[in-house]
């Protein structure tokens, strides 16, 4: 079995996706605060960009912490290095 490939397939796969959604996202908040262009912004349109470049980043973080304390490698590690050991014996 080629891991090698998988993992580089299932990555591109992820950045294709992540390049889909931030780009939905981006059009619909610039489309809720009533962004048009080349035209003079009102407030809510640049509370919409601020928001696109602080909140959004934020929330993003937030969600990333979330998945971090929710996986527990290093409870695991002493397994994992045993079924290595086990099976490169």
């Amino acid at each position: 079995i080629k891991a090698e490939g998988m993992a580089f397939s299932a990555c591109s796969f992820a950045q294709k996706i992540s390049m889909g959604l931030s780009s939905v996202v981006v059009g619909w908040v610039l489309t809720l605060t009533g962004y048009v262009a080349n035209q003079a912004q009102t407030p809510a349109a640049l509370n919409g960009i601020t928001f696109l470049y602080i909140g959004v980043t934020l929330l993003c973080t937030i969600g990333q912490i979330i998945i971090f304390i929710f996986y527990n490698l290093d409870d695991k590690m002493p397994q994992v290095r045993e079924e290595l050991a086990a099976r490169n014996a």
